[in-house]
């Protein structure tokens, strides 16, 4: 039995909960990056052909203590929320519950969700991905020279860049739903995704997540043929300096804790670790999954 001091509230669209929310989500900044920064996405975007999104917000008396956001059918993000208000969203979300493909958020407010969860419809819930937010302030004068170029990638660059963001996809299994070429050129349009163009491109990253202070990096992705030559780490510190340049007080990723190389790397590029985050899948009843 949940607290009557806690009460979630559901959010018509993003505009409600940057006014509900944001003042609490910009204390915390940049560990609420990633649904501040969606949120900020939603607000700026089109919602014609799109399902609605989950918005909502945990309060505790007047206070503002945690969010959670979800665009389907993608996972549910959860901000970091102590053990009374994981409960809360779970009761709140009631019948909505068994259609959950997963769960991201930091530790250990996830695995406390999937595990409630798992208790309440008596169905297990899986780890797939354990993850480190990293965040830099100040990007590294130090760095080694490697040969090669940042440039934006272009329409031209939409079939390469589509192929890696598949690879990517798959790599990484981040159980991101979308398609990969809509993905990559979604990216392109937008002007938010850069290659390290050598000879011919060898490496790409791209920014995303953009909130009032910072900016996230991600799809960082090397072709198996062109790696362990400095491309990504290149690639990854121009990026961060470009950012960082243009105004922006930080950048931030994620990084999966069971690739021990792109943990190094962004270390070497002046990345500091914030906090640890997993993702569980959720497992879905028999009557759900022949839906």
């Amino acid at each position: 039995m949940t607290s009557p001091d806690l009460r979630v509230l559901r959010h018509a669209d993003a505009e409600s909960l940057l006014r509900c929310a944001e003042p609490w989500l910009l204390q915390a900044e940049p560990r609420t990056n990633l649904v501040l920064g969606l949120a900020h996405s939603l607000r700026a975007e089109s919602s014609a052909n799109r399902s609605r999104p989950w918005l909502l917000s945990i309060h505790e008396g007047n206070s503002v203590i945690g969010c959670a956001l979800r665009t389907p059918p993608g996972d549910l993000i959860i901000t970091q929320l102590e053990r009374p208000g994981v409960e809360a969203l779970i009761h709140s979300l009631g019948a909505e519950l068994p259609a959950l493909p997963g769960v991201i958020g930091p530790d250990p407010s996830s695995g406390e969700f999937a595990a409630q969860w798992s208790k309440l419809h008596q169905l297990p819930s899986q780890l797939r991905m354990r993850q480190r937010f990293y965040v830099l302030h100040q990007s590294r004068a130090d760095l080694p020279a490697t040969p090669g170029r940042l440039r934006r990638a272009t329409s031209s660059d939409l079939p390469l860049v589509a192929e890696w963001v598949a690879q990517f996809t798959e790599q990484v299994a981040t159980g991101d739903p979308r398609d990969p070429q809509e993905a990559a050129e979604r990216a392109i349009t937008r002007g938010q995704l850069y290659l390290w163009q050598g000879f011919r491109p060898v490496s790409m990253a791209a920014w995303t997540g953009a909130t009032p202070n910072g900016r996230r990096v991600g799809y960082v992705f090397t072709p198996p043929a062109e790696r362990r030559r400095g491309y990504a780490a290149a690639c990854v510190a121009a990026l961060s300096g470009a950012i960082l340049s243009e105004g922006d007080r930080y950048c931030c990723l994620y990084a999966d804790l069971g690739n021990p190389t792109s943990n190094a790397i962004y270390v070497r590029v002046g990345y500091e670790p914030l906090y640890d985050a997993t993702q569980f899948t959720l497992a879905r009843s028999p009557l759900e999954q022949r839906m």
